[in-house]
């Protein structure tokens, strides 16, 4: 699953023909263009091979609809509500575009935390909450006998300093005391 990223939640199918909502996930709704193929898993699925591959027919963002060629009736679509609509990391990095300083979630999880020299600990996952995106952070095993196992870094220029993809690096102010204070 490490090979792809889950950008949309597909809902409630919407009259006879298959189209369907869909809740996004993604910050790129450029992604969903026709003819991109996109796979479907079941909520709960862990394997891949529990995945479909889609082809998208339609895809409106007002009304937060989508429709696929294999899926042309109501039935066919009530059999994939609450599914997870996921995108390639290759198809994602072709199609979503970044400016300056922005980065994918999936090559930020795993970076490593510093503040000044010290290693705080790794990017274990991002949470969006409101509008802010926190990064949840697994603390060093040298610090974590000492404070929380775990704790957030809200991804603010009052914390990060500079994120560094290629060598897995992100150098942060302020953090420590987050850090002790959870």
């Amino acid at each position: 699953m490490n090979d792809f990223i889950e950008i949309a939640k597909l809902g409630r199918s919407i009259g006879t023909s298959g189209l369907m909502k869909c809740i996004i996930f993604t910050d790129f709704p450029n992604i969903f263009q026709k003819g991109n193929i996109f796979f479907i898993k079941p909520y709960h699925a862990i394997l891949e091979n529990q995945m479909q591959p889609l082809t998208l027919k339609s895809f409106n963002l007002s009304k937060s609809t989508i429709a696929f060629e294999e899926i042309d009736s109501l039935e066919e679509a009530k059999k994939i509500t609450n599914f997870l609509l996921l995108s390639s990391i290759e198809d994602t990095k072709k199609y979503c575009h970044l400016q300056q300083n922005e980065f994918f979630w999936f090559d930020i999880i795993g970076c490593n935390i510093f503040e000044d020299t010290t290693l705080l600990g790794c990017v274990k996952d991002i949470q969006r909450i409101a509008n802010t995106d926190y990064l949840i952070i697994q603390t060093h095993k040298e610090l974590s006998s000492l404070f929380a196992k775990e704790f957030l870094i809200p991804y603010l220029d009052h914390f990060i300093i500079s994120v560094d993809i290629q060598n897995k690096k992100i150098h942060t102010k302020n953090t420590k005391n987050l850090l002790e204070a959870s």
